[in-house]
């Protein structure tokens, strides 16, 4: 408990300071796409960070209680719709600088399914909550139209932010991107893998001469989220406009 706590705490701090870089770049950036590209990650940034400050309280991903469950699952929910409401937005920008204007995985497409999803996840959780009043944990059924989000944002929407990322030849967007969908996989991973732990009952019961392997395996999936928290920071970073302020040192220096 203590070292996932630290662990948290580790990781808001970089989320945070991911966000203060952030909103730091937007208000000096003149491009409107860039202020927009920074605000969204601070955005994110500050949201998963109260997000994981408080997930040794509310357990997110085992919870010990109904009430812990609902404001674990509404919690990750609304931050799976922010994330791939960053993610539609950024890949139709990247589209519009790729030279050939590809649609990439027939995104124009494939985005109203996600979206479709998202909306029946809602409707789903407008009357699972209320009628049930926390009365029970949801049934494996019931959960399968949200492990489905998350694992089609992971597994579909990721990688086409990727591809996306990759075709584009604004330099500064690649790379904004590049680190983001690297956010994505870290932080919906972990938490995807959390999650089908609970729906399927699994228990971390392994004894035996292979405990200290799990062990390490356990630690190992517990800094996940680090790894994840330093893909934003690097993603807010890189939409820095360093390449003015070297141009500007070396000029300065000729003189």
């Amino acid at each position: 408990m203590l070292f996932s706590f630290a662990v948290a705490l580790l990781t808001t701090a970089i989320l945070l300071y991911g966000s203060y870089w952030a909103f730091a770049i937007g208000r000096v950036r003149t491009s409107n796409l860039y202020r927009k590209q920074a605000t969204s990650v601070g955005v994110v940034g500050v949201y998963f960070g109260i997000l994981w400050v408080a997930s040794p309280f509310t357990d997110q991903l085992v919870p010990k209680n109904l009430v812990s469950l609902a404001i674990s699952a509404i919690a990750f929910f609304v931050g799976g719709i922010l994330i791939f409401s960053w993610i539609d937005r950024s890949m139709r920008v990247a589209r519009r600088s790729d030279p050939v204007r590809r649609d990439t995985f027939r995104w124009t497409r494939t985005r109203l399914v996600i979206w479709g999803l998202i909306l029946f996840d809602v409707i789903i959780l407008a009357g699972l909550y209320p009628r049930e009043s926390l009365g029970h944990n949801l049934t494996l059924v019931e959960n399968i139209p949200f492990f489905a989000l998350f694992l089609a944002i992971f597994t579909f929407a990721s990688p086409a932010l990727f591809v996306a990322a990759r075709r584009s030849k604004d330099p500064t967007l690649h790379r904004n991107l590049r680190w983001f969908a690297l956010f994505i996989v870290f932080v919906l991973g972990y938490t995807e893998a959390g999650y089908l732990n609970y729906i399927t009952g699994q228990q971390n019961t392994t004894g035996g001469g292979y405990l200290v392997f799990f062990n390490i395996i356990g630690v190992i999936v517990t800094l996940v989220p680090v790894a994840g928290a330093y893909s934003l920071y690097r993603s807010a970073k890189s939409l820095a406009p360093l390449q003015s302020v070297r141009a500007a040192s070396v000029e300065k220096e000729q003189l």
